[in-house]
């Protein structure tokens, strides 16, 4: 596995006029051996590779993003070449 910078941004989604600090994010994260998916200060249930984790952060999303919400999808930590 390969060490990647903290944040390494991949989805960005910002309607014209909101300020990407006011971005929901959703940051995989490899936490206490486990991937989870970081959002609104709490931890998600544990997935077991990294790529699950990003799969199910993309997907929750792109359903803000239907509903018109500014998101970021973030990796932090350790990125599984396999994964991609």
């Amino acid at each position: 596995m390969k060490r990647a910078a903290p944040l390494g941004r991949l989805v960005s989604s910002t309607p014209r006029g909101v300020s990407t600090l006011t971005a929901d994010h959703y940051i995989v994260v490899f936490h206490e051996g486990d991937w989870k998916i970081r959002r609104s200060g709490g931890l998600s249930a544990r997935y077991r590779t990294q790529q699950e984790a990003l799969l199910d952060a993309l997907h929750s999303a792109r359903k803000a993003v239907k509903r018109g919400e500014a998101v970021e999808v973030l990796l932090e930590g350790i990125v599984d070449p396999i994964a991609f």
